[in-house]
């Protein structure tokens, strides 16, 4: 089976199961900004994981400077993980909306805004 034919799968699997691939984009000086402050190291710096972890923990760094980013920035992550959300929408019949004011709650609450 050729790429193309297994990322056409992929995408109709994705469909029917009403999920979405997206693509996230990072500025360069956001990553660099990360491995700066210690948060990314610079061979790390194509992985996708760590990459967006360590500039999230640098944003909310400099959004609300206490406690432990790295672990708040992995926490939120998490949250959004394929497998909890697939769970949450299949098992718990939880709407996409839910899902989506759940999480901005989560940051607002983090940030003190509510």
């Amino acid at each position: 089976m050729n790429t193309v034919t297994l990322r056409v799968r992929r995408y109709r699997k994705r469909r029917r199961e009403n999920l979405r691939l997206f693509t996230v984009e990072l500025p360069e000086p956001v990553i660099e900004d990360a491995i700066a402050r210690g948060l990314l190291k610079r061979e790390d710096h194509t992985r996708p994981w760590p990459t967006i972890q360590s500039c999230y923990a640098a944003l909310l760094s400099d959004a609300a400077p206490v406690g432990d980013t790295n672990y708040v920035a992995d926490a939120l992550l998490g949250a959004l993980a394929a497998e909890l959300v697939i769970y949450q929408r299949r098992v718990l019949g939880m709407p996409l909306k839910r899902q989506k004011d759940g999480w901005v709650e989560l940051l607002d609450r983090l940030l003190g805004k509510s």
